[in-house]
């Protein structure tokens, strides 16, 4: 028992998955194979090898920009008179253990967010769930050159000290050996797409904003962002729902196609 709570800890997203496939095999003993259930389950089966692809691309930019430009973003956030993320990280550090575990598996849990909004669309909105497939891409696609253009890794990273707020210099690039996703927080924007999606239902409306909160106190009290990444995670998020709207994708050729867009 301590060894089945202890994986549930530490690897959350990995038991949730098994759950759901379990969910697929027994619906499929006893009702058969249909289209909704063979999105869910292709869903899960790409979920995967998506998150590798995109660690890996990460890995990439890693080795491309190994010089990060924190400093710079610490000191936006400075701007405000004080450094918000470390406050935020202070309150974090200072709450019961209980808590930051929550914090830490929701934080951890996004891909089963993902999965479970892109599942009650394929059983309610089934062809609106081509639009919600196609945000959750771009979401992850467009992060890349964002990464390339601004390395950031965060505070946990650049200070060792976090959350305690450190004594900083004129702002300059410097050399981590951290994965540079901050700037905007993919974590951040993929669960305001979960909110933005989620709103159609009456109890999404209500575990959207949950997650929503929660992993802004993750992302922010564990060190992982700055203030400014959720920040800028926002029109990020509002341009990549506009895409979503416009995009095609066509079969195998991998074609891409704006849509027109014509007045009402």
């Amino acid at each position: 028992m301590a060894s089945f709570l202890r994986f549930a800890i530490e690897w959350p997203q990995l038991l949730a998955l098994f759950l759901v496939l379990s969910y697929c095999v027994i619906y499929l003993s006893r009702r058969g194979l249909d289209r909704r259930i063979e999105r869910l389950i292709a869903a899960v089966s790409l979920l995967i090898p998506g998150v590798i692809a995109a660690y890996a691309a990460n890995r990439l930019v890693k080795a491309l920009r190994p010089d990060k430009l924190d400093l710079y973003i610490y000191r936006l956030d400075g701007l405000l008179g004080f450094q918000p993320g470390f406050a935020i990280g202070r309150f974090v550090h200072s709450q019961p253990a209980a808590f930051q575990v929550a914090l830490s598996v929701a934080y951890s849990m996004m891909p089963v967010a993902i999965i479970a909004i892109y599942w009650a669309y394929s059983w309610r909105y089934p062809e609106e769930s081509r639009v919600l497939a196609r945000a959750l891409i771009l979401n992850l696609a467009l992060c890349v050159p964002c990464y390339l253009l601004v390395p950031v890794a965060g505070p946990f990273y650049a200070f060792p000290g976090f959350p305690a707020v450190p004594l900083t210099g004129p702002p300059h690039a410097i050399r981590l050996d951290a994965l540079p996703n901050g700037v905007p927080s993919i974590h951040f924007s993929s669960a305001l797409l979960c909110a933005w999606y989620a709103r159609r239902f009456r109890i999404g409306r209500w575990l959207g904003l949950l997650n929503l909160v929660a992993t802004a106190l993750a992302t922010l009290g564990f060190g992982e962002h700055y203030v400014c990444d959720p920040i800028v995670a926002v029109p990020y998020t509002a341009g990549v729902v506009m895409l979503a709207g416009r995009v095609k994708f066509h079969g195998r050729t991998a074609r891409v196609e704006i849509a027109s867009v014509t007045a009402p």
